[in-house]
């Protein structure tokens, strides 16, 4: 009976169905409750005036639409042209939209004025015609005392509002570029128009919000840190000699768009070889070599909200002994961050307790001190104000990095975290880092070595399938339980735990959907045509061919389709 299940299992693997799992297909969202919260909070802060907030006017070039970040915190609108007035006395919330002309609607959809239930599905006092915000404002005079204005630069998905700010003035560096931005001319039209209004700067207050995140952004970020990690798996899983960097770039972007992201939250850094000392590296586009090592910063952008997550590997699972070293010390540096991170830390406690960690571990940290990284939020380099001791709802990420040039070694390792109230939760924990982990898993999809070696191997494994991969009812595990799963027994076996009795006590009815095969006599990977219909070559031939009798390891059907079936894989002969 559990045979024949499992080689039906692997017809239905081998049909070529796609990573597609419910626990990531569909985006989250926010309650309308939420922007009801956030645009109160506001009032509270700013306590007398109204707040005056413009959306994008434009679309991106060649991208999917994404609104203005302060704009959208406050009111979860995505059309564009809009404006909103917020009383802060009373509360009350005016939206404001361009009435569209049949042929916009047609081309783009219809905004949210076509919509009668708009106004209380956005919990909103009014929705109006853009054409009537300045005879609204000459109406509310007097309630302008004062006019809250966002007088700083609006942040993007990728660069916080400094980042903005340096790059209009690297912009402007020709004076034929040198023009002001939409949020200024905003500002300056505003002032022309109301001399007699005082103006002032909101920015500070919506930082202040921002920066401490709520529960419902807190759920989306670490539904987004699973997420972005799987895809960085996905991308380990795609490496190999000879492949090229946008080889690698694909197969995370499949995964998060597969898994509902917009898109990356900002373009994806996959560094080879020399590229892995360049901080910012979006070419992708290098052919990789053996020996390389592979860096990937990478996140999704879900629900408007960014991650960031960043690893090194070697592309052919093996690190050499001064990468290795290198890594190691990179690695015990952020642990060390991570371990102190709590609330009421500060950036110098952090450093001091990197230096106690690794002077009690021997090693030199090469000048690494730790400390605390960038907010993370509704942009990559969230809004936030800096030196701040740690506070119960932040959320940042941590990257010490050691760069090399003149040996073509460059080492980041980054993860998300957020502050919780007695310490902090990794949201990218996902991803391997540790050394032996990186290379058992990388390793895994590696071409085996053509000298020297039998015609076939034999093999013991141990099939783990998930909810929906394989047609057994009993099944309700989610792909990633499957995976946590298929990791435990991979760490179990490894550590010299007899097969015969993991099998047993992994395949009883507390664990459906786990399997095992005895004595499989595989073809090594350049002899397919036997298991070319199965998909079982990369599984069974290439990790089977690269483990010594008696080794074990962790197999996978193809790089872009692991959640489908994971094999423990125990060279028998």
């Amino acid at each position: 009976m559990r045979k024949n299940l499992f080689v039906k299992s692997i017809l239905f693997l081998s049909l070529g169905l796609i990573f597609a799992s419910s626990a990531f297909a569909q985006r989250a969202g926010y309650t309308k409750d939420e922007f009801v919260r956030r645009r109160a909070a506001l009032a509270d802060k700013v306590k007398e005036g109204m707040i005056v907030l413009f959306g994008e006017a434009m679309p991106q070039a060649g991208a999917h639409f994404r609104q203005d970040n302060d704009f959208f915190y406050f009111t979860g609108v995505e059309d564009l042209g809009a404006v909103l007035i917020l009383n802060a006395k009373t509360k009350d919330a005016h939206l404001f939209l361009p009435r569209q002309t049949p042929r916009e609607a047609i081309v783009s959809g219809a905004n949210l004025l076509a919509d009668e239930k708009a106004k209380e599905k956005l919990g909103l006092t009014n929705l109006f015609e853009v054409t009537y915000l300045d005879e609204f404002m000459a109406r509310s005079m007097r309630a302008f005392a004062p006019a809250w204005l966002r007088l700083q630069p609006g942040d993007t998905v990728d660069n916080d509002r400094s980042e903005v700010a340096l790059f209009i003035g690297r912009k402007n560096r020709t004076h034929y570029n040198d023009q002001i931005s939409l949020n200024d001319h905003h500002v300056q039209k505003l002032k022309e128009r109301y001399p007699f209004f005082e103006f002032k700067d909101v920015t500070p207050f919506i930082d202040s919000l921002r920066y401490l995140k709520t529960p419902e952004e807190i759920a989306i970020l670490k539904r987004n840190g699973r997420l972005s990690a799987e895809a960085v798996k996905q991308a380990m899983l795609a490496s190999r000699p000879g492949v090229f960097e946008y080889e690698i770039e694909a197969a995370a972007m499949n995964t998060i768009l597969k898994g509902g992201a917009r898109g990356a939250a900002y373009p994806p850094i996959v560094g080879s070889g020399p590229n892995t000392c360049v901080w910012h590296y979006e070419k992708n586009r290098r052919k990789t070599e053996a020996g390389d090592l592979v860096l990937m910063d990478f996140g999704a952008d879900l629900d408007q909200l960014c991650m960031d997550i960043t690893r090194t590997w070697p592309v052919n699972g093996k690190f050499t002994k001064e990468q290795g070293e290198i890594y190691q010390v990179v690695l015990e540096v952020e642990k060390a961050c991570i371990e102190a991170y709590k609330p009421g830390v500060t950036g110098a406690d952090v450093a001091k307790y990197v230096d106690e960690y690794m002077k009690k571990k021997g090693l030199d940290s090469r000048g690494l001190r730790g400390g605390l990284g960038h907010f993370v939020g509704l942009c990559v380099h969230d809004v936030g104000p800096r030196g701040l001791p740690l506070q119960e709802g932040m959320v940042f990420a941590i990257e010490p990095a050691l760069y090399y040039p003149e040996k073509n070694i460059g080492i980041r390792i980054e993860d998300t975290v957020l502050i919780t109230k007695d310490g902090c939760e990794v949201l990218t924990k996902g991803v391997p880092k540790e050394i032996d982990e990186v290379e058992n898993f990388v390793s895994a999809v590696q071409p085996r070595k053509a000298s020297g070696e039998p015609d076939r191997v034999a093999v013991q494994h141990i099939l783990i399938a998930f909810k929906g991969s394989i047609p057994e009812p009993k099944v309700t595990r989610t792909s990633e339980e499957a995976l946590t799963l298929a990791m435990e027994v991979f760490e179990r076996a490894k550590k010299g735990e007899d097969f015969d009795a993991l099998v047993k006590k992994y395949t009883d009815d507390e664990y459906p959907g786990i399997y095992k095969m005895t004595n499989i006599s595989v073809p090594p990977n350049k002899e397919k045509k036997e298991y070319a219909r199965t998909g079982m070559v990369r599984s069974f031939g290439d990790v089977g061919f690269s483990l010594p009798v008696g080794g074990v390891g962790i197999a996978v059907y193809d790089p872009l389709r692991s959640k489908y079936g994971w094999h423990i894989i125990k060279r028998i002969e």
